[in-house]
């Protein structure tokens, strides 16, 4: 039997291990990077690869990022993927004062296109200006829909307490990728801050008001919080009814039937 100290030693030499095979890892993907801006300086793709890299390895790397951002930018004025990693690594290290300077530049530069918002809603939302990163996110959805830009709208919703709001913003995100992580444990939180009991019935009230996106919004909320809610299975097999999808209803009811049947 292993002591309690050695074993925490032990997992401390394996863990030191992994982030040392880690570093070696990133180390030589950017000697990689390195050597292909050698043979293309020109390209600007290749010094936010770097960038980005370097940001990914250790958020203290952020100050010698940031030149090859701008360079990627001096080499292409249009390349506005340069300006979005910019913003929001800067955002990231907390350097609100430039990610504001660069995000009003790209959404003047690049008006029609939905991550110029995007990013300046994420600082703001970063600086608590809520109600400003809300408007900026509604620009932002009339350009272009983005599950980044919901989730954004639905943290700022949040934190003005309008918790129907967020969690339809949060379920809006995760149809649009399911696996999207920040959408579901965004989703997850405010179920349980409403409560799910409560969230079944505003999918019933709204059902019944004939609006039955919304009620399937909340329904995918209360499932996702708990995906063996009698109720919630019971309410969304007859949410599918009711739409005519008899087929979808009956594995709801079915799977209501059997955890009933486990009580």
């Amino acid at each position: 039997m292993i002591a309690l100290d050695e074993y925490e030693e032990h997992c401390a030499a394996v863990n030191q291990k992994k982030v040392s095979e880690e570093e070696k890892k990133n180390q030589k993907r950017l000697e990689e990077v390195d050597k292909k801006i050698r043979k293309s300086p020109q390209d600007p793709q290749l010094y936010v690869e770097r960038a980005e890299l370097l940001v990914s390895m250790d958020m203290s790397n952020l100050q010698r990022a940031i030149p090859d951002y701008l360079y990627a930018i001096f080499l292409n004025l249009e390349y506005s993927l340069a300006y979005y990693d910019m913003i929001q690594r800067l955002t990231q290290g907390q350097d609100y004062v430039r990610a504001m300077r660069y995000a009003e530049e790209a959404c003047r530069l690049f008006p029609k296109e939905g991550n110029a918002y995007g990013c300046r809603a994420y600082v703001k939302c970063a600086k608590t200006l809520y109600k400003d990163s809300i408007e900026d996110c509604d620009k932002a959805i009339q350009l272009a829909s983005n599950r980044w830009f919901y989730n954004t709208r639905g943290r700022c919703y949040r934190k003005l307490d309008m918790l129907n709001e967020a969690l339809e913003d949060f379920a809006e995100a995760h149809r649009m990728d399911p696996k999207y992580l920040p959408a579901i444990d965004n989703l997850k939180s405010v179920v349980g801050k409403l409560g799910i009991s409560n969230v079944i019935d505003m999918a019933v009230v709204a059902k019944e008001k004939g609006d039955f996106d919304k009620a399937k919004k909340y329904l995918e909320g209360a499932i996702l919080a708990e995906p063996e809610n009698e109720s919630g299975l019971q309410e969304f097999g007859g949410w599918y009814y009711d739409k005519r999808k008899f087929y979808n209803a009956l594995e709801y009811w079915e799977k209501a039937l059997k955890i009933k049947n486990l009580l």
